[in-house]
Protein backbone atom coordinates (compact mmCIF):
# COMPACT_ATOMS: atom_id res chain seq x y z
CA UNK A 1 0.00 0.00 0.00
CA UNK A 2 1.54 3.72 -0.98
CA UNK A 3 1.68 5.64 1.92
CA UNK A 4 0.52 9.25 1.01
CA UNK A 5 2.53 12.04 3.26
CA UNK A 6 2.45 16.20 2.74
CA UNK A 7 5.37 17.85 3.13
CA UNK A 8 4.77 22.06 4.19
CA UNK A 9 7.70 25.13 4.02
CA UNK A 10 6.94 28.26 5.26
CA UNK A 11 8.99 31.00 5.72
CA UNK A 12 8.33 35.13 5.97
CA UNK A 13 8.85 36.85 2.70
CA UNK A 14 11.37 40.00 2.70
CA UNK A 15 8.69 42.71 2.34
CA UNK A 16 10.96 44.30 -0.33
CA UNK A 17 10.89 41.15 -2.20
CA UNK A 18 7.27 40.60 -2.51
CA UNK A 19 6.45 41.81 -5.76
CA UNK A 20 9.26 40.16 -7.00
CA UNK A 21 8.28 36.66 -5.67
CA UNK A 22 4.57 37.65 -7.16
CA UNK A 23 5.79 38.37 -10.60
CA UNK A 24 7.93 34.40 -10.58
CA UNK A 25 5.08 32.31 -9.06
CA UNK A 26 2.98 33.70 -12.10
CA UNK A 27 5.36 32.59 -14.50
CA UNK A 28 4.88 28.58 -13.52
CA UNK A 29 1.02 29.55 -14.21
CA UNK A 30 -0.42 29.39 -18.22
CA UNK A 31 -1.29 32.38 -18.25
CA UNK A 32 -2.60 34.32 -20.11
CA UNK A 33 -4.69 31.39 -21.31
CA UNK A 34 -5.54 30.04 -17.72
CA UNK A 35 -3.97 32.38 -15.33
CA UNK A 36 -3.67 30.53 -12.06
CA UNK A 37 -3.40 27.12 -13.82
CA UNK A 38 0.13 25.37 -12.63
CA UNK A 39 1.80 24.52 -15.85
CA UNK A 40 3.71 21.48 -15.44
CA UNK A 41 6.35 22.11 -17.73
CA UNK A 42 7.57 25.66 -16.04
CA UNK A 43 11.16 25.82 -15.78
CA UNK A 44 11.30 26.87 -12.46
CA UNK A 45 9.61 23.74 -10.64
CA UNK A 46 8.67 21.34 -13.29
CA UNK A 47 5.73 19.49 -11.17
CA UNK A 48 4.88 17.02 -13.99
CA UNK A 49 8.56 15.64 -13.59
CA UNK A 50 8.39 14.47 -10.11
CA UNK A 51 7.45 11.33 -9.78
CA UNK A 52 4.33 10.36 -7.00
CA UNK A 53 3.31 13.96 -6.75
CA UNK A 54 -0.43 14.31 -6.15
CA UNK A 55 -0.53 18.26 -6.01
CA UNK A 56 2.66 21.46 -5.21
CA UNK A 57 1.27 24.22 -4.60
CA UNK A 58 3.16 27.91 -3.30
CA UNK A 59 0.73 30.46 -1.21
CA UNK A 60 1.15 33.93 0.23
CA UNK A 61 -0.19 33.84 3.42
CA UNK A 62 -1.39 38.00 4.54
CA UNK A 63 -3.25 38.77 7.04
CA UNK A 64 -5.90 41.59 6.03
CA UNK A 65 -7.12 41.64 9.28
CA UNK A 66 -4.59 43.74 10.72
CA UNK A 67 -6.01 46.97 11.16
CA UNK A 68 -8.76 45.01 13.41
CA UNK A 69 -5.84 44.47 15.94
CA UNK A 70 -5.93 47.88 17.19
CA UNK A 71 -8.76 47.07 19.56
CA UNK A 72 -6.69 44.09 21.03
CA UNK A 73 -3.36 45.21 21.80
CA UNK A 74 -1.78 41.69 23.38
CA UNK A 75 -2.05 40.54 20.14
CA UNK A 76 0.72 41.54 17.41
CA UNK A 77 0.21 44.72 15.71
CA UNK A 78 2.30 42.68 12.84
CA UNK A 79 2.42 39.82 10.72
CA UNK A 80 4.91 39.15 7.69
CA UNK A 81 3.89 37.91 4.88
CA UNK A 82 4.89 34.02 4.80
CA UNK A 83 5.05 31.67 1.82
CA UNK A 84 4.06 28.30 1.91
CA UNK A 85 5.30 25.43 -0.14
CA UNK A 86 2.63 22.28 0.02
CA UNK A 87 3.29 18.98 -1.64
CA UNK A 88 1.27 15.71 -1.27
CA UNK A 89 2.61 13.17 -2.63
CA UNK A 90 3.52 9.31 -2.26
CA UNK A 91 6.09 7.90 0.75
CA UNK A 92 7.25 9.95 3.59
CA UNK A 93 7.65 13.78 3.79
CA UNK A 94 11.36 13.33 3.73
CA UNK A 95 11.21 11.46 0.17
CA UNK A 96 9.00 13.85 -1.05
CA UNK A 97 11.81 16.36 -0.17
CA UNK A 98 14.48 14.61 -1.93
CA UNK A 99 12.46 14.36 -4.75
CA UNK A 100 11.49 17.56 -5.18
CA UNK A 101 15.10 18.71 -4.66
CA UNK A 102 16.40 16.49 -7.39
CA UNK A 103 14.19 18.11 -9.60
CA UNK A 104 14.23 21.58 -8.87
CA UNK A 105 16.54 23.05 -6.12
CA UNK A 106 17.78 25.23 -8.42
CA UNK A 107 13.84 26.70 -8.63
CA UNK A 108 13.55 26.61 -4.99
CA UNK A 109 16.28 28.26 -4.58
CA UNK A 110 15.38 31.49 -6.97
CA UNK A 111 11.75 31.20 -4.72
CA UNK A 112 12.74 30.77 -1.34
CA UNK A 113 15.80 33.45 -2.15
CA UNK A 114 12.70 35.96 -1.37
CA UNK A 115 12.33 35.11 1.94
CA UNK A 116 16.33 34.74 3.24
CA UNK A 117 18.96 36.19 1.30
CA UNK A 118 21.35 33.81 2.27
CA UNK A 119 19.26 30.40 0.55
CA UNK A 120 21.98 28.40 -1.94
CA UNK A 121 22.10 25.44 -3.99
CA UNK A 122 24.17 23.96 -1.61
CA UNK A 123 21.79 24.95 1.68
CA UNK A 124 18.67 24.53 0.11
CA UNK A 125 17.65 20.95 1.56
CA UNK A 126 18.74 22.16 5.28
CA UNK A 127 16.52 25.46 4.74
CA UNK A 128 14.01 23.72 3.64
CA UNK A 129 14.11 20.93 6.63
CA UNK A 130 14.30 23.76 9.48
CA UNK A 131 11.54 25.56 7.82
CA UNK A 132 9.42 22.53 7.97
CA UNK A 133 5.55 22.87 9.48
CA UNK A 134 4.69 20.09 10.90
CA UNK A 135 1.01 18.84 10.61
CA UNK A 136 -1.60 18.39 12.67
CA UNK A 137 -4.11 16.52 10.25
CA UNK A 138 -3.40 15.37 7.08
CA UNK A 139 -6.51 14.44 4.62
CA UNK A 140 -6.36 11.82 1.86
CA UNK A 141 -8.69 11.12 -0.81
CA UNK A 142 -7.98 7.44 -1.22
CA UNK A 143 -5.62 6.00 1.64
CA UNK A 144 -3.07 3.54 -0.36
CA UNK A 145 -3.38 5.11 -3.67
CA UNK A 146 -0.60 6.40 -5.40
CA UNK A 147 -0.17 9.60 -7.78
CA UNK A 148 0.26 6.47 -10.91
CA UNK A 149 -3.08 5.14 -9.98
Amino acid sequence: MARQSLLAVAAPVRDHAIPELEALLRTMTRAPEAPGQADPDNPIIPFGQIEGLHFLRFVLLEDPSLPDRAAYPRLPAYEPTRLMLMVDGDGSPQDLLQRLLATASEGLVRVFIHCDATVTGTNIATWMDRHRVRSAANYVNWPGRSARQ
